[in-house]
């Protein structure tokens, strides 16, 4: 296993959606009141991947070149709550 420290910037914050800078690549995070995909991450920020995902997963926008040794068939996803 190897570990990989990550850069993250906090780019733009609002209702709608959450801009995060990691290591200079743009991931997007969308906030989701209601999640009908897995029905937990009610109010969340959320940013997926997945070659293998049906659209209405499809949430947010996460480059998987992030990930150093990322599997292109593996699933990455981002989730983060409301900041105070």
């Amino acid at each position: 296993m190897s570990q990989h420290g990550y850069n993250i910037i906090l780019n733009k914050y609002t209702s709608e959606e959450m801009i995060l800078l990691i290591d200079g690549k743009k991931v997007i995070l969308e906030w989701v009141e209601y999640d009908d995909v897995w029905d937990k991450w009610h109010n969340h920020y959320i940013a997926s991947f997945g070659i293998y995902m049906s659209h209405d997963e499809t949430i947010g926008i996460i480059e998987t070149d992030i990930f150093p040794g990322l599997i292109d068939h593996y699933y990455v996803e981002l989730r983060l709550p409301k900041i105070n």
